[in-house]
Protein backbone atom coordinates (compact mmCIF):
# COMPACT_ATOMS: atom_id res chain seq x y z
CA UNK A 1 0.00 0.00 0.00
CA UNK A 2 1.27 3.40 -1.25
CA UNK A 3 1.85 6.09 1.27
CA UNK A 4 -0.77 8.26 -0.03
CA UNK A 5 -3.25 4.97 0.38
CA UNK A 6 -2.19 4.83 4.37
CA UNK A 7 -3.08 8.43 4.92
CA UNK A 8 -6.46 7.25 5.91
CA UNK A 9 -5.23 4.51 7.80
CA UNK A 10 -7.48 3.48 11.02
CA UNK A 11 -8.89 0.07 12.48
CA UNK A 12 -11.94 -1.47 10.80
CA UNK A 13 -13.97 -4.39 11.73
CA UNK A 14 -14.10 -6.07 8.24
CA UNK A 15 -12.87 -9.87 8.51
CA UNK A 16 -10.60 -11.39 6.19
CA UNK A 17 -12.72 -12.38 3.73
CA UNK A 18 -14.60 -8.95 3.45
CA UNK A 19 -11.16 -7.43 3.16
CA UNK A 20 -9.33 -9.79 0.57
CA UNK A 21 -12.92 -9.50 -1.64
CA UNK A 22 -12.77 -6.07 -1.51
CA UNK A 23 -9.09 -4.64 -0.61
CA UNK A 24 -8.15 -2.10 -3.29
CA UNK A 25 -11.12 -3.34 -5.56
CA UNK A 26 -12.58 0.22 -7.24
CA UNK A 27 -9.99 2.39 -9.40
CA UNK A 28 -11.08 5.87 -8.86
CA UNK A 29 -12.28 7.45 -12.50
CA UNK A 30 -14.41 10.56 -11.49
CA UNK A 31 -12.96 12.35 -14.53
CA UNK A 32 -14.59 9.90 -16.49
CA UNK A 33 -18.85 9.56 -17.64
CA UNK A 34 -20.99 9.23 -16.55
CA UNK A 35 -19.28 11.81 -13.20
CA UNK A 36 -17.09 13.71 -15.54
CA UNK A 37 -15.73 15.81 -12.74
CA UNK A 38 -13.33 18.07 -13.63
CA UNK A 39 -9.59 17.80 -12.20
CA UNK A 40 -10.30 19.81 -9.19
CA UNK A 41 -13.12 18.35 -7.99
CA UNK A 42 -12.24 14.97 -9.13
CA UNK A 43 -8.85 15.21 -6.68
CA UNK A 44 -10.98 16.58 -3.77
CA UNK A 45 -12.98 13.49 -4.32
CA UNK A 46 -10.07 11.25 -4.46
CA UNK A 47 -8.62 13.09 -1.26
CA UNK A 48 -11.86 12.30 0.47
CA UNK A 49 -11.35 8.39 -0.17
CA UNK A 50 -8.11 8.38 0.59
CA UNK A 51 -8.75 9.67 4.13
CA UNK A 52 -12.27 7.99 4.89
CA UNK A 53 -13.16 4.67 7.00
CA UNK A 54 -13.38 3.16 3.91
CA UNK A 55 -9.56 4.01 2.18
CA UNK A 56 -8.49 -0.02 2.05
CA UNK A 57 -10.65 -0.23 -0.86
CA UNK A 58 -9.16 2.24 -3.11
CA UNK A 59 -7.31 1.66 -5.51
CA UNK A 60 -5.66 3.61 -8.15
CA UNK A 61 -6.76 7.34 -9.24
CA UNK A 62 -7.45 6.51 -13.41
CA UNK A 63 -6.35 9.92 -15.65
CA UNK A 64 -6.56 9.88 -19.44
CA UNK A 65 -2.90 9.90 -21.08
CA UNK A 66 -3.69 13.29 -22.43
CA UNK A 67 -4.49 14.67 -18.57
CA UNK A 68 -1.16 13.84 -17.12
CA UNK A 69 0.70 17.10 -17.42
CA UNK A 70 -2.55 18.92 -16.01
CA UNK A 71 -2.79 16.53 -13.10
CA UNK A 72 0.62 16.65 -12.32
CA UNK A 73 0.66 20.90 -12.18
CA UNK A 74 -2.74 19.92 -9.59
CA UNK A 75 -0.92 18.44 -7.86
CA UNK A 76 2.10 20.55 -7.26
CA UNK A 77 -0.16 22.60 -5.22
CA UNK A 78 -0.89 19.40 -2.77
CA UNK A 79 0.98 18.96 0.23
CA UNK A 80 0.62 15.13 0.10
CA UNK A 81 3.22 12.96 1.43
CA UNK A 82 4.09 10.54 -1.06
CA UNK A 83 3.09 10.07 -5.20
CA UNK A 84 -0.40 9.45 -5.95
CA UNK A 85 -1.15 5.67 -7.68
CA UNK A 86 -1.97 6.35 -10.79
CA UNK A 87 -4.02 4.20 -13.89
CA UNK A 88 -3.49 5.92 -16.94
CA UNK A 89 -5.97 5.41 -19.70
CA UNK A 90 -4.01 5.67 -22.93
CA UNK A 91 -5.25 7.35 -26.58
CA UNK A 92 -5.20 5.48 -29.60
CA UNK A 93 -1.63 6.21 -30.45
CA UNK A 94 0.20 4.13 -27.75
CA UNK A 95 3.47 4.68 -29.58
CA UNK A 96 3.09 8.30 -29.01
CA UNK A 97 1.54 8.22 -25.39
CA UNK A 98 3.94 5.95 -23.68
CA UNK A 99 7.24 7.40 -24.50
CA UNK A 100 5.98 10.80 -23.13
CA UNK A 101 4.05 8.84 -19.94
CA UNK A 102 7.57 7.38 -18.91
CA UNK A 103 8.95 10.60 -19.46
CA UNK A 104 6.68 12.82 -17.09
CA UNK A 105 7.05 9.51 -14.71
CA UNK A 106 11.26 10.06 -14.57
CA UNK A 107 10.71 14.14 -14.02
CA UNK A 108 7.86 14.12 -11.07
CA UNK A 109 8.23 10.42 -9.52
CA UNK A 110 7.50 12.66 -6.05
CA UNK A 111 3.97 13.04 -7.42
CA UNK A 112 2.44 10.33 -9.60
CA UNK A 113 3.47 6.43 -9.30
CA UNK A 114 1.86 5.27 -12.45
CA UNK A 115 1.15 1.15 -11.69
CA UNK A 116 -0.96 0.50 -14.48
CA UNK A 117 -1.42 1.26 -18.03
CA UNK A 118 -4.77 1.09 -19.85
CA UNK A 119 -4.81 0.78 -23.74
CA UNK A 120 -7.24 -0.61 -26.64
CA UNK A 121 -4.34 -0.83 -29.19
CA UNK A 122 -3.56 -4.23 -31.03
CA UNK A 123 -2.08 -6.52 -28.60
CA UNK A 124 1.02 -7.01 -30.80
CA UNK A 125 1.77 -3.41 -31.00
CA UNK A 126 0.96 -2.57 -27.47
CA UNK A 127 3.60 -4.92 -26.47
CA UNK A 128 6.10 -3.59 -28.65
CA UNK A 129 5.72 0.13 -28.03
CA UNK A 130 5.69 -0.87 -24.29
CA UNK A 131 8.30 -2.74 -24.19
CA UNK A 132 10.41 0.76 -26.37
CA UNK A 133 9.20 2.83 -23.39
CA UNK A 134 11.16 1.19 -20.73
CA UNK A 135 8.20 3.01 -17.90
CA UNK A 136 10.04 2.95 -14.48
CA UNK A 137 8.41 0.17 -11.96
CA UNK A 138 7.19 -1.91 -14.86
CA UNK A 139 3.15 -1.16 -14.47
CA UNK A 140 1.00 -3.48 -15.01
CA UNK A 141 -0.77 -3.26 -18.65
CA UNK A 142 -3.97 -3.95 -19.29
CA UNK A 143 -5.66 -4.81 -22.59
CA UNK A 144 -9.28 -3.84 -23.76
CA UNK A 145 -10.72 -6.92 -25.36
CA UNK A 146 -13.60 -6.41 -26.92
CA UNK A 147 -16.43 -9.73 -25.79
CA UNK A 148 -19.27 -9.54 -28.54
CA UNK A 149 -16.97 -11.75 -31.22
CA UNK A 150 -16.30 -14.79 -29.31
CA UNK A 151 -14.22 -16.46 -31.91
CA UNK A 152 -11.95 -13.63 -31.99
CA UNK A 153 -11.99 -12.75 -28.02
CA UNK A 154 -10.33 -16.04 -27.72
CA UNK A 155 -7.62 -15.61 -29.96
CA UNK A 156 -6.58 -12.04 -28.45
CA UNK A 157 -6.88 -13.84 -25.30
CA UNK A 158 -4.50 -16.45 -26.46
CA UNK A 159 -2.06 -13.95 -27.95
CA UNK A 160 -2.14 -12.11 -24.52
CA UNK A 161 -1.43 -15.14 -22.65
CA UNK A 162 1.32 -16.21 -24.87
CA UNK A 163 2.90 -12.37 -24.57
CA UNK A 164 2.75 -12.90 -20.13
CA UNK A 165 4.57 -16.27 -20.95
CA UNK A 166 7.41 -15.15 -23.43
CA UNK A 167 8.06 -11.21 -21.72
CA UNK A 168 7.15 -11.91 -18.12
CA UNK A 169 5.47 -9.01 -17.59
CA UNK A 170 2.22 -8.87 -15.69
CA UNK A 171 -0.04 -8.16 -19.17
CA UNK A 172 -3.75 -8.59 -18.52
CA UNK A 173 -6.84 -7.93 -20.02
CA UNK A 174 -9.69 -5.43 -19.42
CA UNK A 175 -13.45 -6.07 -19.90
CA UNK A 176 -16.14 -3.24 -20.46
CA UNK A 177 -18.85 -4.05 -18.49
CA UNK A 178 -21.20 -1.22 -19.77
CA UNK A 179 -21.48 2.40 -21.46
CA UNK A 180 -23.64 4.86 -22.59
CA UNK A 181 -26.61 2.86 -23.91
CA UNK A 182 -28.14 -0.77 -23.88
CA UNK A 183 -25.67 -1.87 -26.80
CA UNK A 184 -23.28 -1.42 -24.99
CA UNK A 185 -23.97 -3.83 -21.89
CA UNK A 186 -22.41 -7.22 -22.85
CA UNK A 187 -24.76 -10.15 -22.72
CA UNK A 188 -24.29 -12.60 -19.30
CA UNK A 189 -23.29 -14.89 -21.70
CA UNK A 190 -20.32 -13.20 -23.47
CA UNK A 191 -19.41 -12.08 -19.94
CA UNK A 192 -19.33 -15.50 -18.94
CA UNK A 193 -17.36 -16.85 -22.38
CA UNK A 194 -14.40 -14.35 -21.25
CA UNK A 195 -14.18 -15.17 -17.34
CA UNK A 196 -14.40 -18.88 -18.48
CA UNK A 197 -11.71 -18.50 -21.05
CA UNK A 198 -9.25 -15.71 -19.14
CA UNK A 199 -9.19 -18.65 -16.23
CA UNK A 200 -8.34 -21.40 -18.48
CA UNK A 201 -5.68 -19.08 -20.21
CA UNK A 202 -4.22 -17.77 -16.91
CA UNK A 203 -4.84 -13.96 -17.54
CA UNK A 204 -5.94 -11.64 -14.89
CA UNK A 205 -8.52 -8.96 -14.97
CA UNK A 206 -9.87 -5.41 -14.50
CA UNK A 207 -13.51 -4.37 -15.04
CA UNK A 208 -14.83 -1.17 -16.08
CA UNK A 209 -18.27 0.86 -17.32
CA UNK A 210 -21.38 0.48 -15.56
CA UNK A 211 -20.58 -1.22 -12.45
CA UNK A 212 -21.91 1.42 -10.09
CA UNK A 213 -24.10 -1.13 -7.78
CA UNK A 214 -23.50 -4.52 -6.47
CA UNK A 215 -25.88 -6.58 -8.09
CA UNK A 216 -26.98 -6.74 -11.67
CA UNK A 217 -30.35 -4.93 -11.81
CA UNK A 218 -32.52 -2.55 -13.93
CA UNK A 219 -30.95 1.20 -13.88
CA UNK A 220 -34.25 3.33 -14.66
CA UNK A 221 -32.57 6.69 -15.35
CA UNK A 222 -30.47 4.79 -17.66
CA UNK A 223 -33.56 2.43 -18.84
CA UNK A 224 -31.54 -0.79 -19.51
CA UNK A 225 -29.92 -3.44 -17.52
CA UNK A 226 -26.63 -3.10 -15.70
CA UNK A 227 -24.57 -5.37 -14.38
CA UNK A 228 -23.41 -6.00 -11.05
CA UNK A 229 -19.29 -5.53 -9.41
CA UNK A 230 -20.05 -8.66 -7.20
CA UNK A 231 -21.38 -10.33 -9.61
CA UNK A 232 -18.48 -10.34 -12.20
CA UNK A 233 -15.85 -10.43 -9.35
CA UNK A 234 -17.66 -13.41 -7.92
CA UNK A 235 -17.86 -14.99 -11.02
CA UNK A 236 -13.73 -14.91 -11.02
CA UNK A 237 -12.98 -15.69 -7.58
CA UNK A 238 -15.78 -19.07 -7.82
CA UNK A 239 -14.28 -19.74 -11.01
CA UNK A 240 -11.05 -20.14 -9.72
CA UNK A 241 -11.97 -21.93 -6.42
CA UNK A 242 -14.10 -24.02 -8.15
CA UNK A 243 -14.11 -24.67 -11.87
CA UNK A 244 -17.57 -23.39 -12.46
CA UNK A 245 -19.49 -24.88 -15.68
CA UNK A 246 -20.37 -22.38 -18.27
CA UNK A 247 -24.07 -22.65 -17.34
CA UNK A 248 -23.25 -21.75 -13.70
CA UNK A 249 -21.08 -18.88 -14.44
CA UNK A 250 -24.06 -17.10 -17.30
CA UNK A 251 -26.54 -17.82 -14.45
CA UNK A 252 -24.36 -16.07 -11.36
CA UNK A 253 -23.90 -13.30 -13.97
CA UNK A 254 -26.96 -12.97 -14.28
CA UNK A 255 -28.95 -13.11 -10.89
CA UNK A 256 -30.56 -10.09 -9.63
CA UNK A 257 -31.22 -11.63 -6.38
CA UNK A 258 -29.00 -10.27 -3.60
CA UNK A 259 -30.26 -13.07 -1.48
CA UNK A 260 -28.43 -14.98 -3.47
CA UNK A 261 -25.23 -13.47 -2.39
CA UNK A 262 -23.06 -13.47 0.99
CA UNK A 263 -19.78 -11.67 1.93
CA UNK A 264 -18.90 -11.97 5.51
CA UNK A 265 -15.29 -12.18 7.36
CA UNK A 266 -15.16 -15.65 6.88
CA UNK A 267 -16.72 -16.32 2.98
CA UNK A 268 -17.80 -14.90 -0.33
CA UNK A 269 -20.20 -17.57 -1.53
CA UNK A 270 -23.42 -17.88 -4.39
CA UNK A 271 -26.25 -20.23 -3.92
CA UNK A 272 -23.72 -21.88 -1.55
CA UNK A 273 -21.11 -22.21 -3.68
CA UNK A 274 -18.50 -20.60 -1.34
CA UNK A 275 -14.46 -19.36 -1.19
CA UNK A 276 -12.93 -18.41 1.98
CA UNK A 277 -10.35 -15.74 2.72
CA UNK A 278 -7.48 -17.60 1.16
CA UNK A 279 -9.25 -18.73 -1.98
CA UNK A 280 -10.72 -15.09 -2.66
CA UNK A 281 -6.97 -13.56 -1.97
CA UNK A 282 -5.77 -16.19 -4.18
CA UNK A 283 -8.07 -15.26 -7.09
CA UNK A 284 -7.39 -11.59 -6.44
CA UNK A 285 -4.02 -11.72 -7.38
CA UNK A 286 -4.80 -14.50 -10.19
CA UNK A 287 -8.37 -13.88 -11.95
CA UNK A 288 -9.84 -10.43 -11.20
CA UNK A 289 -7.57 -7.22 -10.40
CA UNK A 290 -10.22 -4.46 -9.62
CA UNK A 291 -12.49 -2.54 -11.41
CA UNK A 292 -13.16 1.11 -12.73
CA UNK A 293 -16.04 3.23 -11.01
CA UNK A 294 -16.57 7.01 -11.39
CA UNK A 295 -17.66 7.04 -8.06
CA UNK A 296 -16.28 5.72 -4.79
CA UNK A 297 -18.89 6.89 -2.41
CA UNK A 298 -21.91 4.95 -4.55
CA UNK A 299 -20.36 1.33 -4.06
CA UNK A 300 -19.47 2.08 -0.43
CA UNK A 301 -22.74 2.97 0.40
CA UNK A 302 -24.83 0.12 -1.22
CA UNK A 303 -22.19 -2.54 0.58
CA UNK A 304 -22.87 -0.54 4.38
CA UNK A 305 -26.51 -0.52 3.11
CA UNK A 306 -26.21 -4.27 2.53
CA UNK A 307 -24.55 -4.83 5.57
CA UNK A 308 -21.02 -6.13 4.10
CA UNK A 309 -19.31 -3.37 5.57
CA UNK A 310 -20.03 -2.64 9.40
CA UNK A 311 -17.90 0.76 9.16
CA UNK A 312 -20.21 3.29 8.71
CA UNK A 313 -18.85 6.27 6.01
CA UNK A 314 -17.47 9.44 7.63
Amino acid sequence: MSRRRARGAQPHAEGAATRAFLGELIDHAPLFPPASLGLDDALAAHERAESGTHFWMLGRFVVQAARLDELIAALERDDAPGPLPLSVVLGSDAARDLPAVAELVRAHASRIDVETIEARAPIAALAEAYEAADLPGEPELYVELDVADPIALESWLLELSRYREASDRDACAKVRCGGPNAHAVPSPSNLAHFVALAHGLGVPFKATAGLHHPFRHFNAEAGYVQHGFLNVAGAAVLMRAHELDRRALETLLADEDPTHFKLDSERFSWCGVSAHAGDIGAARIRAFRSYGSCSFDEPVEDLTALGILVTAPQ
